[in-house]
């Protein structure tokens, strides 16, 4: 039988083959069930939620260029 900490483990798992509003529900329910990990979720998101534009250097990513899309014509067969 599993630990009940390992059916944690695989409940982000899990919630990856469901849809994105499970699995906030799920991020969710574990910050109420962790308050010192909401704290500091709301902390690291408050760094972040100001008015100015959210560019790459402003939050600490890097870029690549895009690779071109190699599109082949397609031909109806008569």
């Amino acid at each position: 039988m599993e630990s009940a900490e390992s059916v944690k483990k695989y409940g982000l798992f899990i919630a990856g083959s469901e849809t994105n509003s499970s699995t906030a529900e799920w991020v969710l329910t574990e910050l109420l069930y962790n308050p010192e990990c909401m704290a500091k979720a709301k902390e690291e998101l408050s760094l972040f939620t100001t008015r100015e534009s959210m560019d790459a250097d402003r939050i600490g990513v890097t870029t690549r260029k895009a690779v071109p899309l190699m599109a082949t014509p397609k031909k109806c067969a008569t």
